[in-house]
């Protein structure tokens, strides 16, 4: 895409940075295991219940744009949220996080990520599998 590559979009369980831009990614996945909405789980030897991951994307723009991710429910219907967007200010190398919160998903399946370049060109689409421990 004219404008826009993207070098890597990554779900992982935490992401961190140090002063000089160094992303560090920690518990890289495509699968998700989530206790029962009805049922909290019960901390074992420090285990917890995951409350958000984080999306990871690296890319390179050639001018000032707008990243944005998009998230749809299994069902096709998009997760309404428009916290997930990045003003990029200049061409260059860019990096980020996006924080995404567990409560979102609230049925087991497959859902659908996408990145988007000035809300009209999708650049990635990556799938995420969400799992309901029984209750």
């Amino acid at each position: 895409m004219a404008g826009c590559e993207v070098l890597a979009f990554l779900f992982c369980e935490r992401a961190s940075s140090s002063s000089d831009g160094k992303a560090s990614l920690h518990g890289i996945f495509d699968e998700i295991v989530l206790s029962s909405p009805r049922r909290p789980l019960v901390s074992y030897l420090g285990a917890r219940e995951p409350t958000d991951f984080f999306v990871f994307y690296k890319a390179v723009v050639d001018q000032p744009c707008i990243l944005s991710l998009k998230v749809f429910y299994p069902s096709g219907r998009e997760l309404p949220n428009p916290l997930w967007i990045d003003p990029i200010n200049q061409g260059g190398l860019v990096q980020s996080v996006w924080e995404i919160e567990t409560e979102f998903f609230v049925q087991s399946g497959t859902y659908k990520f996408e990145m988007w370049h000035n809300s009209s060109a999708r650049l990635v689409t990556a799938y995420l599998d969400v799992i309901h421990a029984a209750p």
